[in-house]
């Protein structure tokens, strides 16, 4: 189908034109012309993933009525494209008879044009102080991505693209980021037994929104660094710990070769009593953080959402629906397991790698055990030692380094603690 048509109108019917005109005369202040013409393509990109799956229900409602009578799919679909989606009438039809799909082209039309609008004005109100504070003059605003996340009254992260690099625009100031930067750097660094270095992302803080270098995500070249990263990332997780934080799933983790770089929007997050949500004994635990792989039957949404990619990425009980194309129907909706599709490269990669031998450090037999069975099920880990405190966790280390990949550690035990 040529759907170019049909997004034209929908754009016409959805937007508010006052709010446009003012982006293009915000754009042509700072000379920056073709943007709201990106911005117009890249809202047609959200216009068409909402309508697909109704137009083709639309589809075959006009051809069971008999107004789509030709012989082959392709004629039918050109019958389609020149009597249906070319018309402004049948488009206004159309969202009249989904107005869940109206009511959300509208609401999230209005939104990114609002988000693109925030972020121009930010930009070149601020523009020398955050070049400064980042080191790199940007220059033009090229292009405004759709949002990585939820759409927020106008508010969402997002990938801004210049003449000379990008950077991540963020509706919301630095503080919870400098707070894990501060306690990382002046509690946790000093008392490590070996130097480590750190990187943090530089940002620059504006008035009720913020900037932030963009990380692009690179492979580590050798174990050393895989080694590395892993410990890296165990900080990270007994700080997400400390502070009781539990959205840091996949999509707010990058990895830049050693290093892992986390989006923190909220440090704190109080503890859900809901077995429906997490059962208590992970909920309580460091599994809580999100950080680590978990996928648990007896919960909501059984399929794994870690930061670090292993575990089972396909649901057992959540469905999806795709758009396939059928001999007798043209096309149909294919039902499907909910599946993690971001990880769908990963597991390729990984499927040469060697088994990871672990020691796990926990004073909770339960949650070894859990740890036991979710390093089996992975095919690629294995508990190789345990033990349940720190000290006991000492001697393991010692008279086994040759032999450990990754240790799991708690934070407080008795004798001797985590940290």
């Amino acid at each position: 189908m040529n759907l170019e048509p049909m997004l034209n109108h929908l754009w016409e019917l959805s937007h508010d034109a006052k709010q446009y005109s003012d982006l293009v005369n915000l754009c042509q202040k700072e000379a920056i012309n073709n943007l709201p013409q990106r911005i117009v393509f890249n809202t047609k990109e959200i216009l068409r993933h909402l309508c697909s799956e109704c137009l083709v229900a639309t589809y075959h409602e006009l051809r069971t009525e008999g107004k789509l009578n030709r012989r082959t799919r392709e004629e039918r679909v050109q019958l389609l494209d020149r009597e249906y989606l070319q018309n402004k009438g049948f488009v206004q039809y159309f969202l009249n008879k989904y107005p869940v799909i109206r009511d959300a082209a509208y609401n999230t039309v209005h939104d990114y044009v609002a988000l693109c609008t925030g972020v121009v004005r930010s930009y070149y109100d601020n523009m020398y102080t955050i070049s400064d504070a980042l080191g790199n003059r940007y220059g033009s605003i090229l292009d405004i991505s759709l949002p990585s996340g939820d759409l927020h009254n106008g508010k969402a992260v997002c990938i801004v693209t210049f003449e000379k690099g990008k950077l991540v625009y963020k509706p919301r100031d630095r503080e919870t980021d400098q707070i894990i930067e501060n306690f990382i750097s002046n509690l946790i660094l000093p008392g490590l037994p070996h130097s480590l270095s750190f990187r943090f992302p530089k940002g620059c803080q504006c008035k009720n929104n913020s900037w932030q270098e963009f990380i692009e995500y690179a492979q580590c070249d050798n174990m050393e660094q895989v080694h590395n990263f892993y410990y890296r990332a165990g900080i990270y997780l007994a700080t997400f710990y400390v502070f009781s934080s539990c959205d840091m799933h996949y999509d707010n983790m990058i990895s830049c070769g050693e290093y892992p770089f986390f989006d923190v929007k909220t440090l704190v997050t109080g503890r859900m009593d809901n077995d429906m949500i997490l059962p208590k004994s992970i909920n309580n635990s460091i599994l809580s953080t999100n950080v680590l792989p978990i996928s648990v039957d007896s919960v909501a949404l059984d399929i794994n959402m870690s930061a670090l990619f292993t575990g089972r990425h396909q649901s057992k009980r959540v469905v999806q629906y795709t758009i396939v194309p059928d001999k007798e129907m043209d096309w149909v909706f294919e039902k499907n397991m909910l599946y993690n599709e971001k990880v769908r490269k990963i597991e390729r990669k990984i499927k040469n790698m060697k088994t990871q031998r672990l020691l796990v450090v926990d004073d909770n037999l339960s949650l070894i055990h859990m740890i036991r069975e979710h390093a089996k099920n992975s095919g690629k880990m294995e508990v190789l030692y345990e033990a349940h405190d720190g000290e006991e966790g000492f001697r393991m280390i010692k008279n086994h380094a040759n032999e450990i990949d990754l240790v799991l550690l708690d934070l407080i035990m008795p004798n001797k603690d985590g940290i």
